[in-house]
């Protein structure tokens, strides 16, 4: 008997071609290869922290450098050297839809916060972690993995949605009493500059006369972005220690909005926008891939800055990345399903 074909006409997808089932599971198990290969990296980060190979302060100038060097180089070739003005111009709602998961997330998280009744601190990180999840580092090898390419160009331009939001929204939710021109100030940040100064230079044609030399250099200084991030986020939470994992009701809940809810609800967004606009697909899941994301690791540093309790950021960062091992290839064939 052959069980596989049995599978599928009792199965709800019964409809789909048995070839079709084959490609599902095997998009499973590259998803979990990617899984891996992000786990290996974070792995090394935790390795050179427990064996001090790397100080704090070795820490503290490689997130410097990877934020003010490696990352808005990636950013600047990605989009100069990998899209065409018709890219971006097919790809001009991406902005939108990253304020879209973002404004999800967070009036998710504000119906939480008032059902549960939640003050001070754990109001404040519960909206933030809603909000802002990680948006930048993790989620690139699966768009790589989706959209070979143009892929991370992409991801950049959709990314300039969610930055805007937050230095605005997220940083009035940690500190309510933040002003215009620091919201002003902190939006200027290299990565944003890259952004659109790429756009830029894509949409006028000047990218085309850049020299392969510089072209060329761009690509290498790039290229470590996310190996590094990868090894500062593994160090990260080998700092947090184990004490940061922690199955409270709070935890829980952040991880639900984030990792469940969030993702869930745009599922069915993403499915009607399929069925019923003319948005790209490549956009479509570029959308999908960053609300499968976890809690931003910046919610430390930023609880840290904005007088918040850092402790507890942390116990949302720890806890959602590891649950997020879970839901990300749960949704993942999904994604690739609704899409198809």
């Amino acid at each position: 008997m052959d069980y596989f074909k049995w599978f599928a006409s009792v199965c709800p997808l019964a409809p789909l071609s048995i070839n079709r089932y084959y490609q599902l599971v095997n998009t499973v198990f590259i998803v979990f290869q990617k899984i891996l290969f992000i786990v290996i990296l974070m792995a090394v980060g935790v390795l050179v922290r427990k064996l001090k190979i790397i100080p704090d302060t070795t820490i503290k100038a490689l997130s410097t450098l990877l934020i003010d060097v490696f990352w808005p180089v990636l950013i600047f070739s990605s989009i100069t050297g990998n899209l065409t003005a018709t890219d971006i111009t097919d790809n001009m709602f991406l902005p939108l839809l990253a304020v879209l998961t973002a404004l999800t997330g967070f009036f998710l998280a504000l119906l939480v916060v008032k059902l549960m009744r939640y003050d001070g601190d754990e109001k404040k990180i519960f909206l933030y972690h809603g909000t802002i999840n990680n948006f930048v580092f993790l989620v690139l090898p699966f768009v790589d993995m989706m959209i070979p390419g143009k892929g991370a160009g992409l991801l950049f331009i959709h990314n300039l949605g969610i930055t805007i939001l937050l230095w605005t929204l997220g940083i009035s939710v940690l500190n309510p009493g933040t002003s215009f021109s620091e919201m002003r100030r902190n939006l200027l940040s290299p990565g944003l500059i890259a952004t659109t100064g790429g756009i830029f230079l894509v949409m006028t044609g000047l990218n085309l006369h850049i020299p392969a030399l510089i072209s060329e250099a761009a690509g290498v200084l790039g290229s470590p972005a996310l190996p590094v991030a990868m090894i500062i986020a593994g160090a990260q939470i080998y700092d947090m220690g184990k004490k940061a994992l922690r199955f409270n009701m709070w935890n829980i809940l952040t991880a639900i909005i984030r990792l469940v809810a969030v993702p869930g609800i745009l599922l069915l967004v993403t499915f009607l926008l399929k069925t019923y606009t003319s948005i790209s697909r490549d956009a479509l899941v570029i959308f999908m891939l960053v609300n499968l994301m976890p809690v931003s690791l910046n919610s430390v540093s930023l609880a840290i800055r904005y007088k918040s309790d850092p402790g507890l950021a942390t116990q949302g960062v720890v806890f959602t990345h590891l649950f997020s091992i879970i839901t990300i290839a749960a949704f993942l064939p999904l994604i690739e399903l609704i899409l198809a």
